[in-house]
């Protein structure tokens, strides 16, 4: 919370010691690892925080969601190497786990992040995909009724349209039912018939956010 990440890393390491000493399995110290991964990664030691999580993720074998998790880290290391085809994929292979558990929040994170990874790119098909996902990751924010978090959509959009704008442009992002239609997307097409989510309803509370983030991007 402090942010001291070389504090943290240090404490890891003597978990780790002592979980080892003490015998625990290998499987049972993933979580440590998976952490330790993440604080390598917020002192720029990604080389090593790749190791580790490409570790945890043969630990965590049978355990998807957080195979999920770990799969998603490797996407931002990849990301922040600028390699946007491996964190694509990664990110995928990550929402495909998600889109197997029940948690909305882990597959609306995923979809944010597979719509940025996509962007770089700035081809139109990738830019379109990209912009399903951020609606998607939008619809299930708003469905689930996930407060924080769509705050992250809303800036996102504010960002969008800000950008646009200052290229003389007006984004449109796409409509519900456009990404409904879409296979790709079945997953958060069965989960909102599930909850008996009216696709109209949720259409205009998407079409209340866009509207905030338009007005919050300005002129």
């Amino acid at each position: 919370a402090r942010q001291d990440w070389a504090s943290a890393l240090g404490r890891l390491d003597a978990s780790l010691a002592a979980e080892r000493a003490l015998g625990r399995p290998a499987q049972d110290i993933g979580a440590t690892r998976f952490n330790r991964a993440n604080v390598l990664v917020e002192l720029g030691r990604l080389p090593e925080a790749k190791a580790e999580l490409e570790a945890c993720l043969g630990l965590f074998e049978g355990n998807p969601a957080m195979q999920a998790k770990a799969l998603g880290a490797l996407a931002d290391i990849f990301h922040r190497q600028g390699d946007s085809p491996q964190a694509i994929t990664q990110e995928r292979r990550a929402l495909a786990l998600c889109e197997r558990l029940p948690d909305p929040a882990d597959r609306a994170i995923s979809h944010n992040n597979l719509a940025i990874y996509l962007e770089p790119g700035g081809a139109p098909a990738a830019l379109g995909e990209a912009a399903d996902h951020q609606l998607a990751a939008l619809a299930y924010r708003l469905a689930a009724g996930l407060g924080q978090d769509l705050q992250t959509s809303l800036r996102n959009y504010v960002i969008d349209y800000s950008r646009a704008r200052a290229a003389g442009a007006e984004p449109e992002p796409p409509r519900l039912a456009q990404v409904l239609a879409d296979p790709a997307f079945a997953a958060l097409d069965q989960w909102l018939r599930q909850r008996g989510t009216d696709p109209a309803e949720l259409q205009a509370a998407i079409d209340q956010v866009l509207a905030q983030a338009r007005e919050a991007a300005g002129p």
